[in-house]
């Protein structure tokens, strides 16, 4: 076995394939049993009514990323000026679609992230950034979930079912990040992590030391969570284009059901099914009581957004890996 193919992580084996399709055919069988419930011709009536905030927020969703991408470079400091433009596209793009369209969504966007920049930046710094900007974005949904807390108490909610599951995800993101955060800046996990990938690490390793990502997570919370920011008015949109209330309450009362459902489905590709339960759940929050089928809606607009930028990241990750292959082949 060369080199090379001893530097390529491993690929997941049949059972884990499987299970993910069984994930996602459940999935898809949850969510269409949700639609079915409310009603598919109003659910239909729903999207067609809000089809024209589509495009707005798709282009929220880009914004989002381009925020993670500059809090992965702001950690790099000057090391982030050692990667192409084209390889910080193709690598934004296909963790991008990663996280969207398979299980483990974040968690294996980032992987994929890695994958990408760590021949330009070597696969410590590379996992180290990346690790920063996913215990950033865990940091940032803790924040989010405090101001969407705050907001449910001064209007009433007070201690119903939405408020608990916002408090349990809260918990459940701060303490998971700090955990990253601690496995981090372990020196003995970055030793487990060079004997686990021997091979990758050496066959990645650059062979100049440039300066270790600045920064730490501070600097990546500050721009997820503007991106936090970014993604309540995304969903306020949403709100709006269901026929809700275009106000502060509604829109962070539809973030923190996302981020419940998101939590709650992160082994389901693109929480699909759950996230749809999620909405259907809450939909009183939304003052939906009497039509939930404009609380789905809310999900299924937010999908329809996210897939098509997924599938026009794909196309770009493929142009542009084609282009680089172009003068190799010349």
């Amino acid at each position: 076995m060369s080199e090379n193919e001893r530097a390529e992580p491993k690929k997941s084996g049949p059972l884990a394939r499987a299970g993910r399709i069984l994930l996602f055919v459940l999935g898809v069988g949850l969510a269409a049993w949700i639609i079915r419930g409310v009603g598919l011709a109003r659910v239909g009536a729903v999207l067609s009514d809000g089809k024209g905030y589509v495009p707005l927020i798709f282009l929220l969703e880009v914004l989002i990323v381009v925020l993670d991408v500059m809090a992965l470079r702001s950690m790099l400091g000057p090391a982030a000026t050692r990667v192409a433009t084209a390889v910080w596209i193709r690598s934004s793009a296909i963790a991008y679609t990663s996280s969207v369209l398979l299980p483990a969504g974040r968690a294996v966007g980032e992987a994929m992230r890695v994958r990408a920049l760590a021949p330009e930046l070597g696969v410590p710094r590379a996992t180290a950034a990346a690790s920063r900007l996913q215990i950033g974005n865990l940091y940032a949904n803790a924040v989010i979930s405090l101001v969407i807390l705050a907001d449910l108490f001064a209007t009433g909610e007070g201690a119903g079912p939405l408020t608990i599951a916002v408090v349990v995800n809260t918990v459940a993101c701060t303490l998971l990040a700090s955990l990253l955060l601690a496995l981090v800046r372990s020196k003995r996990f970055a030793a487990w992590l060079g004997r686990r990938f021997k091979s990758f690490v050496e066959a990645h390793t650059i062979a100049d030391d440039l300066p270790a990502p600045t920064g730490g997570a501070a600097r990546a919370v500050g721009f997820c969570s503007l991106a936090r920011v970014v993604q309540t008015l995304q969903y306020g949109v949403a709100v709006r284009s269901v026929g809700g209330a275009a106000t502060l309450h509604f829109a962070l009362s539809a973030q923190g059901i996302h981020l419940v459902g998101a939590a709650a489905g992160d082994l389901v590709p693109n929480q699909i099914g759950v996230t749809e339960g999620a909405y259907r759940a809450f939909a009183h929050s939304l003052g939906f009581d009497a039509d939930p089928a404009r609380a789905l809606g809310i999900a299924l607009l937010t999908r329809i957004a996210q897939i098509a930028l997924a599938v026009t990241c794909l196309g770009i990750a493929t142009v542009v890996a084609k282009k680089k292959e172009r003068p190799a082949d010349a």
